[in-house]
C-alpha cells in the first residue's frame, strides 16, 4: 500500500470522527494556507536550503553542515506526535532510511518540539531516523513553510488535549506545512513537496530516487 493509500484511509475516518464544526475549522484554515499561498513561497528547487543548527533529542546540536559535508540531505518536516498524518509519513519514512542511507544520503526529521518531546515522540512510533527539534519554528520560517494557527483552530487543539505551547517549551503556537526537501551536498535543494494540506505528504520512493540522482550527481 503507498504512502497516498494510507494517508487517504486516515483522511476518511478522520473525518467520519469529527463533528461538522471541527471538519469546517480544520478545512478553513488549510483554505487560509491556500490563500495565503505559503507553499508557492517556500523553498523550491533551484532555492539553496538554509543553514540550521538544531538540537536532536539528546540535545546534541547537529548543523546541516556536517550532514551535507557527509553526502546530499533528506530533510522533512512533521508537525508532531500527535498528528495522525504525521504518525503515518514518519512510520512510512523510518521505512525508507535505509534505502536512503545506502544512497549516501542523511536523513533528518524537523519537528517544532523541544528535545524532551521529541524523545519521547521517537519512543512512541518507534523512529530511528533523527529527528531535531525546531521549537521555536524558525527554521520552518526560514524555509517559508512555517504558519500561524488561528484561534478557532487552537481551540479545536486545546479541546482535543493538544498543547503545542507545551511541546514547544513556547508561547508561539506555529506549526510547519507538510514540506520535505532533497538537497545536494552543495546546499541546492533538488526535490521539493509542500503542500497547505498537512494530510497530504512526499513519497517516500520519490525522495529515495531523487537522493541517489544527488548522490550520482557527486559521486
Amino acid at each position: 500500500m503507498s504512502l497516498e493509500e494510507k494517508l487517504a484511509a486516515v483522511r476518511q475516518a478522520t473525518a467520519q470522527k469529527l463533528s461538522a464544526e471541527s471538519r469546517r475549522t480544520i478545512a478553513e484554515t488549510i483554505e487560509r494556507n491556500r490563500m495565503l499561498q505559503l507553499a508557492e513561497q517556500s523553498l523550491r528547487v533551484g532555492d539553496v536550503l538554509p543553514d540550521f543548527a538544531l538540537p536532536d533529542t539528546e540535545g546534541r546540536i547537529v548543523t546541516s553542515g556536517e550532514l551535507l559535508d557527509r553526502g546530499p540531505l533528506v530533510a522533512a518536516f512533521f508537525r508532531g506526535e500527535w498528528c495522525p498524518y504525521c504518525d503515518v509519513a514518519l512510520r512510512d519514512l523510518d521505512a525508507a532510511w535505509p534505502a536512503i542511507r545506502d544512497a549516501g544520503a542523511s536523513l533528518v526529521g524537523i519537528l517544532p518540539e523541544r528535545p524532551e518531546q521529541l524523545q519521547v515522540t521517537a519512543e512512541l512510533k518507534g523512529i530511528d531516523f533523527p529527528l531535531l527539534s525546531d521549537a521555536e519554528s524558525r527554521f520552518s520560517a526560514l524555509c517559508g513553510v512555517r504558519y500561524a494557527i488561528p484561534d478557532e483552530h487552537i481551540t479545536f487543539y486545546r479541546r482535543a488535549g493538544i498543547d503545542l505551547g507545551e511541546r514547544s517549551g513556547t508561547s508561539a503556537w506555529w506549526l510547519p506545512l507538510p514540506a520535505a526537501y532533497v538537497v545536494r551536498q552543495d546546499g541546492v535543494i533538488v526535490e521539493a513537496f509542500v503542500n497547505p494540506d498537512w494530510s497530504y505528504r512526499a513519497e517516500s520512493e520519490a525522495l529515495v530516487m531523487a537522493a541517489r540522482a544527488a548522490a550520482g550527481e557527486t559521486a
